[in-house]
């Protein structure tokens, strides 16, 4: 009897976290479907994208492609949520969807308490595990209580990054060093209407910050695990991974198994922590849930496939073997990771070597890889493009002005 073929895995967004996946399934032969909004993305230019689908900038427009797409296939394909805000949408419709795509998630009311961080964090009290003290922002009175209460330096971040934070151009999370910043900031974020969260910062660099990857079977089964740290990040302090590398903390694994396993977890998820170089204790910062994390690359490099081992599940076909090479394999988004070593190098904290070392081979980039190079020819060509532009700036040239009538 021939082989079924392959079932196609649907990413609902072409970022950098979305191009992952779909390298790591699209190596295995899955046939990938990306869905877009921005035309200029370099991730676009992958070969393992077998087709693209746009879609519009509001949420409800990813709702009403998959509406439109979904009956057409002849078997369920396996959709894979890449943003919180795709995670949110699919669990408010996750009956519905599950006609005609295969998802991995719990009860939308597991998903909305694990991506809300008020509620993540209560989640995280009963379960005994160790978060940093926090206050929820909800308006003017909530605010003098935080700024009274917190010592500095603090963190400031959204609740859930919903399109009004978003849209005022704001970042994932804010470290702030006195009560006039925190004021500042706060006077900025109270127009959005966004609900936030002021959290004690826990000290010690961006190498303090680990990370517990996982796929979880229905019913909080773990399929396969892997911790790792970050070396950098950009923005510092509290941006996302340019450097990191895997560790060996048995206790993380075990913490975040048994975290899933409680809350009743299904799908891709994990827990970052920042351990405290005082007293050595992980503080867990946040979950994510129900989708790859922008870490996931390290994992793949390392012999962790968590996005073919996802799909596996969800395709009905055995679990892939999972094989830890001998040396560690670092992974670098080198445009972030420059940045960051510079910030870093600037204040007397990083020598041009030490940085050297940190991302010593075997390593490899979050963009460039030799079996597809599209993208990242495609982020040459615009650097190119941009130098152009500041050239010709220099010597006067750029747009020229439309004569008058």
């Amino acid at each position: 009897m021939p082989a079924r073929p392959p079932l196609p895995a649907i990413v609902t967004a072409l970022n950098l976290n979305g191009l992952g996946v779909a390298r790591a399934l699209g190596r295995h032969g899955v046939p990938v479907i990306g869905i877009h909004g921005d035309e200029a993305s370099f991730e676009l230019r992958s070969r393992y994208l077998q087709q693209r689908w746009p879609r519009g900038d509001r949420a409800e427009d990813l709702l009403t492609l998959l509406r439109a797409k979904g009956p057409s296939f002849a078997e369920r394909p396996v959709l894979i949520p890449i943003t919180d805000e795709s995670v949110g949408l699919v669990a408010d419709h996750l009956d519905e969807l599950r006609r005609w795509f295969r998802i991995a998630m719990p009860a939308p009311d597991v998903v909305h308490e694990l991506l809300d961080k008020e509620r993540m964090r209560a989640v995280a009290e009963r379960l005994g595990v160790a978060v940093p003290r926090t206050w929820h922002v909800r308006g003017r009175a909530d605010f003098d209580k935080a700024a009274a209460e917190t010592s500095y330096p603090c963190i400031l971040k959204p609740t859930s990054k919903d399109e009004a934070w978003q849209a005022a151009g704001l970042r994932k999370a804010y470290v702030l060093g006195s009560r006039d910043e925190l004021r500042d900031l706060w006077t900025r974020v109270e127009g959005t209407g966004a609900e936030v969260v002021v959290q004690q910062f826990v000290p010690g660099g961006d190498d303090e910050i680990y990370f517990t990857l996982l796929y979880c079977k229905h019913g909080g089964h773990t399929d396969a695990v892997f911790s790792g740290r970050k070396l950098r990040q950009w923005q510092p302090h509290c941006g996302g991974t340019s450097a990191s590398e895997p560790v060996d903390v048995p206790a993380l694994d075990d913490a975040a198994r048994q975290f899933f396993a409680a809350v009743g977890m299904h799908g891709l998820c994990s827990l970052e922590y920042k351990r405290d170089p005082r007293d050595g204790v992980y503080y867990m910062i946040e979950p994510t849930v129900c989708r790859p994390d922008w870490q996931n690359g390290v994992a793949d490099h390392n012999g962790v496939p968590l996005a073919w081992v996802a799909y596996c599940d969800l395709a009905e076909l055995p679990a892939p073997a999972v094989r830890r090479p001998r040396r560690a394999r670092r992974w670098v988004y080198w445009s972030w990771d420059t940045q960051a070593a510079a910030y870093y190098r600037r204040r007397g904290e990083l020598g041009l070597l030490a940085w050297l070392w940190s991302i010593r081979p075997p390593v490899r980039g979050a963009v460039f890889a030799l079996d597809d190079l599209g993208p990242w020819l495609a982020t040459v060509g615009a650097a190119w493009r941009r130098l152009g532009q500041k050239v010709a700036r220099w010597f006067g040239g750029g747009p020229v002005a439309e004569k008058a009538a």
